[in-house]
């Protein structure tokens, strides 16, 4: 089955998206191709030279049970203040003690 077709993505710095579907449209799909950890077809998936891609799965694997998020992303982001972690996310709003 294919999920989609012909599809170019140009996301710039500063670029907000949002992939939106029903279930089986092909969005986790789309976002393993798009992380390399699912091959495509055809074509290739290019970043730019200082992009750095994130991703949790829907089964949040990799996420280490009973870690607070500040925790699990200080592990991955060694080099950020707990201050710059904490601003980050905020703007996924997690705020003040959900983080820990």
């Amino acid at each position: 089955r294919v999920l989609f077709e012909g599809l170019r993505l140009d996301v710039l710095h500063g670029d907000k998206i949002g992939i939106v579907g029903p279930n089986g449209a092909g969005k986790s799909t789309l976002l393993k191709i798009l992380l390399g950890k699912r091959h495509a077809d055809s074509d290739t998936v290019s970043w730019g030279n200082r992009a750095r891609p994130g991703y949790y799965d829907q089964e949040l694997s990799g996420i280490t049970d009973g870690r607070s998020i500040l925790k699990e992303v200080h592990a991955q982001r060694q080099d950020l203040s707990e201050h710059d972690i904490r601003s980050h996310l905020a703007r996924f709003l997690f705020v003040d003690t959900e983080v820990d």
